[in-house]
């Protein structure tokens, strides 16, 4: 069994992994884009995206856009490779509200 595991939660480095039967194949780590490095991962390793059966995230506590980003990108492969049916997507775990900072104001 072939999975991804994405882990988007600290604004300073994510990381991409892929794992057969629990053991890792390879990964990727640092300020990369997640997209990108895993079609790389999957071209190096000689995976065709159609072997994938299950595409998991870190769910969180995290960067709330960091978090956003692994999901969306998670919850889009398991939808696209029908391994999950839309009500079975899954939701980040936020820890707290959003820190979202009011713009600072013109003089």
């Amino acid at each position: 069994m072939i999975e991804i595991y994405i882990d988007t939660s600290k604004r300073g480095g994510k990381e991409v992994r892929i794992l057969k039967d629990g053991g890792l194949i390879d990964s990727m780590t640092g300020e990369i884009d997640v997209v990108d490095s895993l079609s790389k991962l999957l071209v190096k390793n000689g995976i065709k995206i159609s072997k994938i059966n299950g595409c998991n995230f870190f769910k969180g506590p995290g960067s709330f856009t960091g978090l956003k980003v692994g999901c969306a990108i998670s919850n889009t492969i398991n939808w696209a490779l029908k391994l999950k049916e839309i009500e079975q997507l899954e939701q980040p775990v936020y820890g707290s509200q959003p820190n979202i900072q009011m713009p600072e104001k013109s003089l």
